[in-house]
Order: structure tokens, then C-alpha cells, then sequence
């Protein structure tokens, strides 16, 4: 709310959500009103295991749900609306895609999505294994120091794309919080040396490794390249890795990793 007249000029926005839900009280609004009862987003920790039937509602991707295929079917009684989400904010540019199907569907999830909003019932499609395993890079509380002076890897030395930029992932974030279009310039769709400490491994169906960033939520999450799930495996929390991948940017919302895809281990270069 603008004011507390309660008069309708007074509603910046509004919902009624069927199913769980999240709200973004930015930081221009005068007061926020609700029937509900309410958690801070930074005292939420990720659901274990992950949803694979998932009701109508809204769900953040490594808290609530895991990316991947999601199948549904329209129904009579409801509107089978869904849109993939960067942010809670419910601008125009918060949604990343949205549909409204009129026979049987299928949502893909991607690992940058922030979240995704389902008005149906959907069902995940487990491939090559375990779909419902915590995603790695959830809201982790308890942060461990870490040194991002220099490069100390664990590799395999294989080819990788023409590194652009050498970079820690510390200065990433730390350059998206002091302004996120020049740091957009600098790192979206260029290949990228980023080094740093492992905070997590995630091994599952979508494998990544999340990057440990001093003061958190945010994360700089590695999506593996094809064909280095074998040598994921002998990655561990606290390793100093460096890693090769393009930027593809970073999630916006309270929770905004940014991604790398493509990834793969590399030596330090110099």
C-alpha cells in the first residue's frame, strides 16, 4: 500500500492465490496487508525432499520444486494458467513465459528460473533418476569464510572455450549488488573463468556446483557441460575449484543466483 487511507488508489497490487504463495514487499511500499500468516523469505530452507506432484501455487526452483519437465492436464473446473517467474514483484518483465493450455501440457523449468506459478495440478517427469533431491545452492544460513585472492584448483585439464574474463565468483555478485546493468555489460554471454570455494555439489538430474559468496543468499551457480558428470563426482563442499562457462546473468528476486552455463573444470590460467 502507497498510504493507509485503504482507499483502492491507495493498492499498489493485490492477489489471491489459491495453493502457497510468495510476496516481495519492495522497499517503496508505505505498509503491506494480509489475511495469512506469513514467513520471511530468508528463514525459509529448501524442502527435502523436492516437490514432484505439485498442486496449484506458487514455488521458488531449489526451495520448493527442482527444474525439469512438468505435465499436466487441463481440468473443467479450473484455468490451468502457468508462468515461469524471474521475481515476485508482478511486473510485465517479471515473467520469463507463460500459457494457458487447452489439452495436456508440459512447463519446462529451467535451473535460472526464480519460480514458477501453476494454477493445475502438475507432475514432475523423473528422468535418469531421483527427481525430487534438494537442489544444491538453497538458502544456506550458515556460510563458511572463504579466500577469493587467487586460483587454486581442482581440475582434470580439459578444453575448454577462449576464456574473456578471468573472475571470482565473490566479484560477480558483488558487482551485480552495486549495479546490475553494468555488471550485465561485463557478464552475460561471455565466457567466463570464474574461481572460488564450492559451498555445494548437487549431482542429481540438473548437476551444478554453487560457488560460496561472503554474506549470501546470493550464489554463482555452475550448470555442468555435457559430458563432465564424471568428473563432478570428485568435487566436494569446501574444494577451491575453477571453472570455465558462459554467463547467462543473474535471477532477479530476493533469492537471484547467477548462472554459468556449459561449465567446465579448468586449470588456473598464468
Amino acid at each position: 500500500m502507497s498510504d493507509l487511507t485503504q482507499d483502492t488508489d491507495s493498492i499498489i497490487a493485490m492477489g489471491l492465490r489459491e495453493g502457497p504463495f510468495y510476496v516481495e514487499v519492495q522497499r517503496g511500499d508505505l505498509a503491506f496487508t494480509t489475511d495469512c500468516e506469513l514467513a520471511p523469505f530468508d528463514f525459509l530452507k529448501p524442502r527435502d525432499p523436492l516437490l514432484t506432484s505439485v498442486p496449484p501455487g506458487m514455488y521458488v526452483v531449489g526451495l520448493d520444486i527442482g527444474p525439469g519437465q512438468y505435465k499436466g492436464e487441463p481440468r473443467e473446473d479450473l484455468f490451468c494458467f502457468w508462468q515461469r517467474l524471474n521475481d515476485f514483484r508482478g511486473e510485465e518483465d517479471s515473467t520469463i513465459a507463460w500459457g494457458l493450455p487447452g489439452e495436456e501440457y508440459v512447463v519446462e523449468v529451467a535451473p535460472t528460473d526464480f519460480a514458477v506459478e501453476f494454477h493445475c495440478p502438475v507432475e514432475k517427469e523423473v528422468v535418469n533418476g531421483d527427481a525430487s533431491a534438494p537442489i544444491d545452492g538453497g538458502k544456506d544460513k550458515t556460510p563458511t569464510p572463504t579466500d577469493t585472492t587467487g586460483p587454486h584448483a581442482v581440475s582434470d585439464g580439459s578444453p575448454s572455450p577462449q576464456v574473456v574474463l578471468q573472475v571470482a565468483a565473490q566479484e560477480i555478485i558483488d558487482d551485480y549488488n552495486e549495479d546490475r546493468s553494468e555488471a550485465d555489460e561485463k557478464y552475460k554471454g561471455v565466457v567466463l573463468e570464474v574461481f572460488g570455494e564450492i559451498a555445494r555439489v548437487k549431482r542429481d538430474d540438473v548437476q551444478n556446483i554453487i560457488f560460496h559468496i561472503e554474506g549470501g543468499p546470493d550464489n554463482v551457480r555452475c550448470n555442468l557441460a555435457p559430458g563432465q558428470a564424471d568428473k563432478w563426482t570428485r568435487l566436494n563442499e569446501g574444494d577451491r575449484v575453477v571453472v570455465v562457462g558462459t554467463g547467462v546473468g543473474k535471477n532477479r528476486g530476493p533469492w537471484g543466483d547467477f548462472n554459468l552455463d556449459d561449465c567446465t573444470l579448468n586449470p588456473p590460467s598464468g
